[in-house]
């Protein structure tokens, strides 16, 4: 089997490039996530054609996935349900070497107040 490239990334910070070196290898861009917090994942300069992009949990299940072999694309926002170590997996469909450009972006569901206000007329 062949090791992934690893390279973490930080959440809304920059994107990170990786370039694999043997043919069908994986990104694999780890990440420190907070339960709530709202993810988005974006890949761009996509130069290994099509490819599966999956956001794992902590646990190792898939969150969300994007097959595709345009240069930019994201991935769905996904509200994350666990704290710990999340990872962006790209993993190319054909067994070819190239380079990714991954970027994350996350932020903390806003929670709205509704306030009640009585009036009497009359």
């Amino acid at each position: 089997m062949t090791m992934s490239v690893v390279v973490p990334v930080t959440e809304s910070g920059s994107p990170i490039s990786a370039t694999t070196t043997s043919a069908g290898q994986s990104v694999q861009s780890p990440f420190q996530g907070w339960k709530s917090q709202i993810v988005t994942v974006q890949v761009t300069n996509n130069a290994l054609g099509p490819v599966t992009v999956n956001l794992l949990g902590p646990d190792g299940n898939s969150l969300a996935t994007v097959n595709s072999s345009a240069t930019n694309f994201s991935l769905p926002a996904v509200t994350l349900s666990a704290t710990g170590t999340h990872d962006v997996v790209v993993q190319p469909s054909n067994p070819v070497t190239g380079s990714v450009t991954v970027s994350l972006s996350v932020w903390l569901q806003k929670r709205t107040t509704h306030k009640r206000a009585d009036v009497t007329i009359g």
